[in-house]
């Protein structure tokens, strides 16, 4: 669908004919659930930027880089934007050289964040068992997403 929100109604039809290959107990879920609490519910997945800022300008968290919900790890990325950029703003000159030195120091860890975010949800979201067992995927502990400290990373 083509709207972006949290309470888009949905109907019986459109999800039974997302699920027509499923088994009969989930159909009969679909079937028995009251007609006004079907909604659609979307992961609109964005590609990483390359550029958060301007000369005057950058963003942060979501803003810079959003990310699909499947690693837990959104506010977490924008905790670390707000410490790696307070750092730098104390230990910078001018605000040209805050901006880029910010983006620089980021950059990397948001778009390894968001392909592994993107990667888990492919495997959480896949229609066969095969799909969730794919041996390339690691969790959030096996990836060293929790020893990331913003406080001590290179700026």
């Amino acid at each position: 669908w083509a709207e972006e929100g949290w309470a888009i109604p949905s109907d019986v039809e459109i999800v039974m004919d997302i699920f027509s290959d499923y088994n009969e107990q989930v159909k009969n879920i679909i079937k028995a659930t009251p007609r006004d609490e079907l909604f659609k519910w979307g992961i609109f997945a964005r590609a990483p930027s390359e550029n958060w800022s301007s000369d005057y300008s950058t963003l942060l968290g979501d803003a810079a880089h959003p990310l699909e919900p499947f690693m837990g790890q959104g506010a977490s990325m924008a905790i670390e934007d707000g410490v790696v950029i307070s750092r730098i703003i104390s230990d910078s000159g001018s605000q040209n050289e805050i901006i880029d030195r910010y983006q620089k120091a980021r950059i990397e860890r948001a778009h390894f964040v968001t392909e592994n975010s993107k990667k888990a949800g492919m495997r959480f979201t896949g229609k066969t068992p095969d799909d969730y067992s794919k041996e390339d995927h690691k969790n959030e502990e096996e990836l060293g997403l929790f020893y990331y400290d913003p406080s001590s990373v290179e700026i």
